[in-house]
């Protein structure tokens, strides 16, 4: 019997009692009370043993659940190390970028600082080699002598050509080259691209011609003139030199599918040059890459022009493509979309007189210079103009206070004072406004009592050619800006636009002033070599004469018109 049920039996009966003792139905109770205490020591037992190993079970899930929250922890700690570290790594990368940003920044301004120095540097004196060639090319020479010459105006402008491809280049690489828009007339480009080249052309015995029908193709269209003309000049002159015998066509027209108010016009040059290979195709448009790179190679050239063609070519809108065979000559070609500009009828002529439309002006040349004074000089008394000259622009402020001028033609980089400084205090004195500090108080007093109120024309006249050398003259108040070496021509255009009619030329009735674009020579191929040859005359004098001729035939149309 269970020992709780005897304690309960006794309890209740005061004494212990065996099974027996009790009548059958008693005895039934009590071995079901007994088998109940049984029953339940045994499930306590077993429940037991459950929490026993439940409490070992959780014991060890607990001893996981700690190493696992101790391995969170540690790889918390390292991730928020590394973290950390990475954050240090991003900085200092940050770091190293923008100082390598910075870097790269100042070496590209350093870089194109260098360009326009460089470029002044050159372009300065060239200023002087190629006007004074010019001058003495316009005296009478002999044959021998005016070969000289011409190989030296050859030189001078070909290395010209070559800085300004190299300026060119890092204007577009910097993307500080955009279009200008404007009315250009195709016929001229055209024709005044085979007069530039045809003599290189003949010299070679090759055929330079235009197969353009302009009966179907608009004369006169919007786009950027310099830069189409630019890109054209470089194909046709390498489609020149690139041939040694044949032809050079240049060929305009219109090709389908343009978008609504413009026209797609397709420029090719085409040659039976040596061609171009394959595999030279496909580098011939980087930079700095010509088709024959050896060290033996025959024709010269930087490498740039291609390069700046395609360049430019995208710029307008079209893609300059090459077809070519080794030995049968090349094609370039571009499609470009424009707008149709001014009608034909309302072009003005372009052809202009070798000489301004005005005299007697009183020039102020601002130069320090030598040659260049000397050659302004030249350019100017020959044009009829009165000019005086000072070395800096301290000097012409001093000169202002003595003598009224009706033009200034200023450089930039003089000693003392430089033209953007004297063009400040200029345009302040012109204002009323004092205090210049560049200047004495005395001198300051005489350009307002005499400058206040008027408006003298400022022209920078300089080396330094670059888009930030224009921007600087304009704030300074300059007028307009003609970069070294310039033509006559060029210098005459800056009169005639800013001077009044009180110096303009008196011309016969019906007579007007005319700008001479270089002679067609495509005009008289079938006579010049017979004039050459009959009259016995260098290509220098025999053109002089046809000019002369051009010159008074215009003359003469524009008086019967």
């Amino acid at each position: 019997m269970h020992r709780l049920l005897k304690r309960q039996l006794r309890r209740v009966y005061g004494r212990d009692r065996e099974l027996n003792d009790f009548s059958a139905n008693e005895q039934k109770f009590v071995e079901i009370v007994d088998n109940t205490y049984i029953e339940n020591d045994r499930e306590r037992k077993l429940l037991e043993h459950i929490l026993e190993l439940s409490s070992q079970e959780l014991k060890l899930k607990n001893q996981e659940i700690q190493k696992t929250l101790l391995t969170l922890a540690e790889t918390n700690q390292i991730l928020e190390q590394e973290r950390e570290t990475l954050i240090e790594k991003v900085k200092e990368r940050t770091r190293e970028l923008n100082n390598a940003l910075l870097e790269a920044e100042n070496s590209s301004q350093a870089k194109t600082q260098f360009l326009a120095n460089m470029s002044h540097e050159i372009r300065t004196p060239m200023n002087g080699v190629l006007g004074m060639t010019r001058l003495v090319l316009d005296m009478e020479l002999g044959e021998k002598q005016s070969k000289l010459l011409q190989n030296v105006m050859f030189s001078a402008e070909s290395l010209l050509g070559i800085l300004n491809d190299i300026l060119d280049f890092s204007k577009i690489e910097a993307g500080q080259l955009s279009l200008t828009l404007s009315d250009c007339i195709l016929p001229t480009v055209i024709e005044n691209i085979i007069s530039t080249l045809i003599f290189q052309a003949e010299d070679k015995g090759i055929l330079l011609q235009d197969t353009t029908d302009f009966k179907i193709i608009p004369h006169c269209i919007k786009t950027d003139e310099l830069r189409l003309r630019q890109v054209l000049v470089n194909l046709v002159g390498n489609a020149i030199k690139f041939t040694r015998e044949g032809e050079v066509s240049i060929t305009i027209s219109e090709k389908e599918g343009s978008s609504e108010g413009k026209i797609a016009l397709h420029f090719s040059v085409r040659d039976t040059g040596i061609g171009i290979c394959q595999e030279k195709q496909k580098t011939i448009f980087d930079s700095f890459t010509q088709a024959d790179d050896s060290t033996a190679r025959i024709f010269g050239g930087t490498g740039l022009g291609l390069a700046i063609s395609k360049k430019l070519v995208r710029m307008m809108g079209g893609e300059l493509c090459v077809e070519s065979s080794e030995g049968r000559g090349s094609e370039f070609y571009f499609t470009i979309e424009v707008e149709k500009g001014v009608p034909d009828s309302h072009i003005p002529m372009k052809t202009e007189l070798h000489c301004s439309e005005v005299c007697n002006l009183n020039i102020l040349l601002v130069e320090d210079n030598k040659i260049n004074q000397d050659l302004a000089q030249i350019i100017l008394e020959k044009d009829g103009q009165h000019m005086d000259i000072a070395e800096d622009g301290l000097e012409a402020l001093k000169m202002l206070t003595k003598k009224n001028f009706d033009i200034i033609l200023m450089d930039m980089q003089m000693p003392l004072m430089d033209g953007l400084a004297a063009a400040e205090i200029i345009r302040n004195c012109e204002k009323g406004k004092s205090g210049n500090s560049s200047v004495s108080s005395d001198i300051e007093e005489i350009l307002i009592e005499k400058l206040a109120g008027n408006h003298i024309p400022i022209i920078s006249m300089t080396a330094n050619v670059m888009e930030s050398d224009r921007q600087k003259c304009k704030k300074a108040g300059m007028d307009d800006f003609l970069s070294k070496p310039f033509m006559p021509h060029d210098l005459h255009t800056i009169l005639n636009k800013f001077s009044d009619a009180r110096h303009r030329r008196i011309l016969p009735s019906g007579v007007t002033s005319r700008v001479l674009e270089p002679f067609p020579k495509s005009l008289y191929q079938d006579s010049y070599t017979p004039l050459k040859e009959f009259y016995n005359l260098d290509d220098n004098t025999l053109r002089k004469l046809l000019e002369k001729a051009t010159i008074t035939l215009t003359a003469n149309i524009s008086y019967l018109e």
